[in-house]
């Protein structure tokens, strides 16, 4: 995608974890790039700032607003912040999944967790979206705009992908579109178009190509595109392992994501 696509509007990139997660940071990374002014939300503050500083240093506008996503209060301040600053959100990527809370609900899959546990990770996770969304799909109503929810591969996928096509169909000719990236293979039947059918579609962001945090940003910068603007209530599937993926970041060397997985936050407590 050339620079400049999304010259003059705004995204929030959200990230549920204690720092910003790498596919988050990345997308934030390809939305600067793509002329978009970028508001970062997540817990860790200092993450944030330096984040905020890389993509400022690389000539892009980027905010950051901590934020705890399992706190409506929170939340809202977020939206109302970002229409304060720049007067408008016509997009937002939510990666609302904690790699703790994920990887619960992947052990009590396995037998080696409590399905307790794990089911009020997973819940966790499906309220703090339907709160996200509600906030975002407030501040996009009048002019329209484009959500894009990551999902990883392990946690309830099938449930957070079901709730995006629902809130989807929900705002069918509203002028707002909802969309998922999600990572690994399908936890059920596929939904989306099969691999290769999609127009303009960047390659390594397609639903069976790879990618990594690169490739979620890659399919993120696409739906929140005017290219994609027939598309809604989807799920992309991005090969490659969870969101937050391993490797450098790519916009600056510092590990936004607070250091190595196992130090990442869990998902807000409510």
């Amino acid at each position: 995608m050339t620079r400049g696509a999304l010259s003059g509007r705004t995204a929030i990139v959200a990230s549920a974890g204690r720092g910003i997660g790498r596919g988050a940071a990345a997308t934030s990374c390809a939305l600067s790039r793509a002329g978009a002014s970028v508001v970062l939300a997540a817990r860790d503050g200092q993450a944030l700032a330096a984040l905020a500083a890389d993509l400022g240093a690389a000539g892009g506008q980027a905010v950051a607003v901590p934020t705890d996503l399992a706190s409506p209060v929170s939340v809202r301040r977020l939206v109302e912040q970002t229409l304060g600053a720049f007067g408008r959100l016509d997009a937002a990527c939510n990666d609302i999944a904690g790699c703790d809370a994920a990887a619960s609900c992947a052990a009590a899959r396995c037998g080696a967790g409590s399905c307790g546990a794990a089911g009020r990770d997973c819940a966790v996770q499906v309220r703090g979206l339907s709160l996200v969304l509600k906030y975002e799909i407030q501040a996009m109503r009048r002019s329209g705009g484009c959500i894009v929810n990551l999902v990883p591969s392990s946690g309830p996928q099938a449930a957070l992908i079901e709730l995006t096509r629902e809130a989807a169909l929900d705002l069918a000719g509203s002028g707002v579109r909802i969309n998922a990236v999600a990572t690994g293979p399908p936890a059920g039947p596929r939904v989306g178009p099969p691999a290769g059918s999609v127009a303009g579609l960047p390659a390594g962001a397609g639903v069976g190509l790879g990618g990594g945090a690169e490739g979620v940003a890659r399919a993120v910068l696409w739906l929140c595109s005017d290219a994609a603007s027939p598309i809604t209530g989807k799920a992309l599937y991005v090969r490659s392992g969870p969101c937050c993926d391993s490797g450098r970041l790519p916009c600056g060397s510092s590990d936004h994501a607070g250091g190595t997985l196992g130090r990442r936050g869990g998902v807000p407590g409510r």
